[in-house]
């Protein structure tokens, strides 16, 4: 095997795991809406996300040592017919899985929007409360403290 074919069964494996990842996080966000378990399916994340830099950077030396611009390119320029086949295997079947976990992330960034305009209304129907007259300082005069918001947004 070439180091084409072993960078991308590498990356056919890094896109398997993302997606697995960050569909657990789509899991955790969509059946639970307070939070629970968000932090845990994010840190799962972390890690297939740091691979997956490290073999861009891998992608990107190999292509410098090759003189190509993109890996399509490199396998064009595959000589030996067999495994030209392997390698377009390959990088149809990571074209396939990228786009999954495009749509994987894109599930998740909507979920996200979701949960802060969630909370957003949240907290501006905070910030209309107004204190009673318990609400202050000491020495405050009624009046002065019936006027002061229970929850500053601005905080």
């Amino acid at each position: 095997m070439n180091d084409l074919t072993l960078l991308l069964m590498r990356q056919k494996d890094l896109y398997e795991r993302s997606i697995e990842a960050f569909d657990e996080l789509r899991q955790t966000l969509r059946h639970n809406s307070s939070g629970a378990g968000v932090s845990a399916a994010v840190h799962k994340t972390e890690p297939v996300l740091a691979e997956l830099g490290e073999l861009d950077e891998d992608i990107g030396e190999y292509l410098r040592r090759c003189g190509k611009k993109t890996l399509y390119e490199e396998i064009e320029a595959q000589t030996d017919a067999a495994e030209r086949e392997t390698v377009m295997r390959l990088f149809d079947g990571t074209a396939k899985l990228q786009l999954e976990l495009k749509n994987v992330i894109d599930n998740v960034k909507d979920l996200l929007r979701r949960s802060k305009l969630f909370v957003d209304f949240h907290l501006n129907v905070a910030s209309k409360v107004q204190a009673d007259s318990t609400y202050g300082p000491p020495g405050a005069t009624e009046t002065a403290t019936q006027s002061r918001k229970i929850f500053d947004a601005n905080a």
